[in-house]
């Protein structure tokens, strides 16, 4: 006997999705915070949400996961497969980081992160 029908299982899966999204959005919070804190010497809240999000974490989670659920590499190579995801995780992420910055621009006409300046932490490379 099935105790979940179709549609529980969608619910179910919404609420992991959800809880996933909180969870990479907080994760993404405290990495972001405890880097520009240690860079700049002194606490910064890397968040610009209210609250301990940040949520291109979540989406960039959200994304990762819909697509390894989905996967459409059957490769017998472990190792091929590791690396054929890879890519594709990180064109995702880039790709989401990209068009948010693009969407962010254009609606609040400020900068939310710019990359043309090195980090100080990489002066070494």
């Amino acid at each position: 006997m099935k105790i979940i029908n179709y549609r529980g299982e969608k619910l179910i899966w919404k609420l992991i999705l959800y809880f996933f999204f909180a969870i990479y959005s907080f994760l993404g919070w405290v990495l972001e915070t405890v880097f520009a804190s240690i860079v700049h010497g002194n606490f910064i809240n890397r968040g610009f949400l209210f609250g301990l999000f940040t949520p291109i974490y979540g989406s960039g989670g959200i994304l990762i996961i819909s697509y390894f659920n989905r996967s459409p590499f059957s490769i017998d190579d472990q190792s091929l497969l590791l690396i054929m995801n890879l890519i594709v995780s990180i064109s995702l992420v880039t790709l989401l980081e990209f068009v948010t910055g693009f969407a962010l621009e254009r609606i609040f006409h400020t900068k939310w992160w710019d990359y043309r300046r090195p980090l100080k932490i990489l002066r070494f490379s």
